[in-house]
């Protein structure tokens, strides 16, 4: 029995007792890091019509929080949560206009490429299944467009 022959049982273990070694701290999911940025809106459809956005208008996302920055007016933002391990993928928007009774609003998304569709669902309202918005829906979808930020040099 050659030398390679004699030790493969026991790479073999060490390999398997290695990747049995849990790390403590959960790692971020892709999506979790490829929707942070700032997007601008392709297309808002609200019970099923187009709903202008000014172009100006961007979504930030952070790892943690969703903002809307409008041109002229002060930033909007709440908390979300993610579930990429759903299908359809799942958000929660975490909104508290009141400050200590936070409110939840169910959420699908999809990411392909630079773009980013949401379909939210009104708070009370069931978790939406498809990427639609026709009246009656109290809701919307985003169409989400990656923005590519310019920065003057110094």
């Amino acid at each position: 029995m050659t030398n390679a022959i004699r030790w493969l049982p026991v790479l073999v273990m060490i390999a398997a007792a290695s990747s049995l070694a849990a790390d403590p701290q959960p790692r971020p999911t892709k999506d979790k890091d490829a929707i942070k940025g700032t997007w601008r809106y392709g297309s808002v459809l609200d019970q099923g019509i187009e709903r202008p956005m000014p172009p100006e208008t961007r979504v930030v996302i952070t790892s943690d929080m969703i903002q809307i920055v409008y041109p002229k007016d002060d930033p909007m933002g709440w908390k979300y949560t993610i579930d990429p391990s759903k299908d359809p993928k799942e958000m929660d928007w975490i909104v508290e206009l009141d400050p200590g009774h936070p409110i939840r609003q169910p959420a699908i998304y999809k990411l392909k490429g630079d773009t980013l569709t949401i379909a939210s669902a009104a708070a009370g309202k069931p978790r939406p299944t498809n990427f639609e918005s026709k009246k009656g829906d109290f809701g919307g979808v985003w169409i989400l467009k990656r923005a590519v930020e310019f920065k003057t040099p110094p």
